[in-house]
Order: C-alpha cells, then structure tokens, then sequence
C-alpha cells in the first residue's frame, strides 16, 4: 500500500524537528565552549565573577548572533526571521498534536515539537488568549501544567489539516507511488537513526 502523501510530509517534518534538535545541542555545546575558552583568557585584573562577552556578537548574543542567537540555546532560523514557534505553522503543529493526544503537558509538547520550553510558553499564551486551548494544573503534580484543545481549538486544527492535506498532495504530485513509498523508507530511517543518536549521546 503506498504511503498517504500527509503521511509522507509528517515524516517529512519529523526528521526536521530531529535535525533543529541535534543543530541546538550542537550550537549549545559550540557556545560553552567559546565561553570556557573567553574565561580562561580573561586578563588579570578582571572583576571577579563578570560575564563574558557573546563570542560572536549581534544583539543576542547567541551562537550564530544575527541569526536569531537568543543566548546559549539559540535556534538560528535564519533569513533574518524569528519564528519562534509561535507563527501559524507552530500554532497549527500544536493543534495537531493536542488533537492526537489531548492534555499532554508542556515538557512533553516541547519536546515532540523540537522547540525550547520558553518559545512554547509564548505560542501557548497566544492560543489560549484565541480559546483555541486551556492549561491546567496537574492534579496529581502541581509543577506540572497539561493543555487541553477546546472545540474553536479542533475546528481551527481540522482546517489547518483540510489546508496541510491539499499542501501535500501538491507538494508530491511529481512522485510516483513507487517513488513515494521509497522516500517514506528512507525518511524513517534517517529519523530512526537520529533518535537512537540522541539517545545515546
């Protein structure tokens, strides 16, 4: 049976959320090592305890400061464009997984999404200023808030399906089903592999 286009963008978008987290850890490792190598050559006389300097600059301060460093675990979108995950892309992603598994909490959500938990809580604060979503307190784990999708929020998801679907029928109209069932292969198998990586770093 050959594999459903939105099957194959979902693939699609998995693997890249794998790659953004391995090029975060990358950046934060690349970052504290700039920074031990900035504290070591301090000269004498320094105030005790001063923080060093961005390695590269840019108002951030981020790792790749101008490509939207956001400090030590900057995310480096690049072309000049933040998105943080809270654009219409990031919303909808959200919506679609809240829609899977209703209540996740926000650790768990960040983490299926690829995003820092500080970019989630301001895609979240947006939805549920919509009535697109509702965070509430773990019952069983104070520390812990869940979000749960409300029925605007389900409507809104299944459009942003309707819209995801015809996106990827375009997107994998060249293909040809053998092609396509090839593609969803190697896809998993990329993603496969680099979750067992992060696994094990």
């Amino acid at each position: 049976m050959t594999i459903a286009n939105e099957d194959l963008l979902m693939e699609m978008q998995r693997v890249g959320s794998l790659m953004r987290r391995a090029r975060h850890r990358k950046m934060h490792e690349h970052f504290m090592k700039k920074v031990a190598q900035m504290a070591e050559a301090a000269p004498e006389g320094a105030p005790e305890g001063m923080p060093p300097m961005p390695p590269f600059g840019g108002p951030h301060g981020g790792p790749h400061g101008g490509r939207c460093g956001h400090g030590p675990h900057g995310h480096g979108h690049g072309h000049g464009k933040c998105r943080k995950g809270h654009g219409k892309f990031g919303q909808a992603r959200i919506l679609a997984l809240l829609q899977v598994q209703d209540g996740m909490s926000q650790k768990d959500l960040a983490f299926l999404l690829g995003i820092r938990p500080q970019s989630l809580t301001i895609a979240l604060e947006k939805l549920e200023t919509e009535g697109l979503i509702e965070r509430k307190q773990d019952e069983d784990d104070k520390r812990t808030r869940r979000v749960f999708i409300t029925e605007a929020g389900k409507a809104k998801a299944n459009e942003a399906a309707e819209e995801r679907a015809a996106r990827a029928d375009e997107v994998f109209a060249v293909l040809s089903d053998e092609e396509k069932d090839q593609l969803g292969a190697i896809l998993s198998k990329l993603a496969a592999s680099m979750e067992e990586q992060q696994h094990t770093e």
